[in-house]
């Protein structure tokens, strides 16, 4: 019995060793309060004795070996490639044309409320001649802007941009936002409880700043409100997030905001009326996400924002028969040369 139990102990404090790193992160993305700070208290060392010694390196190659590497690492950088709000033009721009030949190009990020919907825009892209899926929807679950610690999308978004080359990024976050404890801030910069100036002004830099750097080189940005829940204290901290998203969003030409309130309603609603008058559930049990009827709803409407702000055309190849010009339908007016298209 002490033998099994002295290689249980020091399997026990191999493992600890091994997972030093994994322990801190734990401890780092726990909400804020004593058990977070008994957690760092501990891993904290334990993690920079490991490093020191090399204690955690086998830990570290299986994990880049299964291609996750720098999942353990600790990033609240909060930076942007262009810093600060940028204004609408006078003049709204021109709107850019899609093509076969010059596809839009759709990628979908977020938090867990961007899946679904982001499920139901993809299959709208797989669909269309002229749209094309960048990659699979990025939904990351429990993270935000709030919590970089967690997960920083804020240097995650700039290198997909670079890797990926999206025509239309769509954001869907706010799930995880509505709380006062925030990671990251610049050096002196403290902020209040969720919704105080404060706070705001430092949740709003983010999301300005994130709108920015997406939409960059003339980039599309569908940024996604967050819904109505079943829970009315929270779905009140969901309008102030959305709050932020609406007013960022209006000042920016490339950027544009969808409002599931409007497509889902103000009030939650876990079923609602389909077009023929039947009665179908576009919310999840849960009282916060989508079924697939509801995240469709939200598709249609980011597609009708990126129809008012881009061409999307198909153009028809001339038909050929003989060298002669295709015979005009009964009605039509004698054809003139040049190319159909349509939207």
């Amino acid at each position: 019995m002490r033998q099994v139990l002295a290689i249980g102990g020091l399997a026990l404090v191999v493992a600890t060793l091994l997972s030093a790193q994994w322990l801190r992160k734990n401890a780092q993305i726990q909400d804020d309060g004593p058990l977070r700070d008994v957690g760092l208290a501990v891993a904290r060392p334990l993690a920079d004795g490991t490093a020191a010694t090399g204690a955690d390196r086998p830990r570290g190659a299986l994990k880049a070996l299964i291609g996750r590497q720098g999942v353990d690492d600790i990033d609240t950088t909060v930076a942007f490639a262009r810093p600060g709000a940028r204004r609408a033009a006078p003049r709204p721009p021109p709107k850019p044309v899609f093509t076969r030949r010059r596809p839009l190009r759709v990628l979908v990020v977020g938090d867990s409320l961007a899946i679904t919907p982001g499920e139901s825009i993809l299959r709208v892209a797989t669909s269309s001649p002229v749209m094309r899926v960048a990659a699979p929807v990025d939904g990351r679950v429990a993270t935000g802007l709030e919590r970089p610690d967690v997960f920083n999308w804020f240097t995650h978004l700039r290198r997909e941009m670079k890797r990926l080359r999206p025509s239309l990024v769509v954001v869907s976050f706010g799930a995880n936002d509505d709380h006062g404890y925030m990671t990251g801030l610049p050096g002196g910069v403290t902020t209040g409880d969720f919704a105080s100036r404060s706070w705001e002004r430092e949740y709003s830099r983010r999301v300005a700043g994130v709108m920015d750097d997406l939409a960059r080189d003339d980039r599309l940005v569908a940024w996604i409100g967050a819904p109505a829940t079943r829970d009315g204290v929270q779905s009140d901290r969901f309008a102030v997030l959305n709050r932020v998203y609406r007013t960022e969003a209006a000042g920016r030409r490339r950027v544009f905001y969808v409002d599931t309130r409007r497509v889902l309603g103000r009030a939650f609603s876990e079923y609602l009326p389909n077009p023929s008058g039947r009665l179908v559930k576009v919310r999840a049990g849960d009282g916060v996400h989508y079924e697939r009827a509801g995240a469709d709803r939200i598709a249609r409407q980011v597609v009708r924002g990126l129809r008012q702000r881009a061409v999307l055309r198909l153009v028809r190849a001339r038909a050929q028969n003989a060298g002669r010009p295709p015979r005009p339908r009964a009605g039509a007016a004698p054809a003139t040369g040049g190319s159909r298209s349509r939207p």
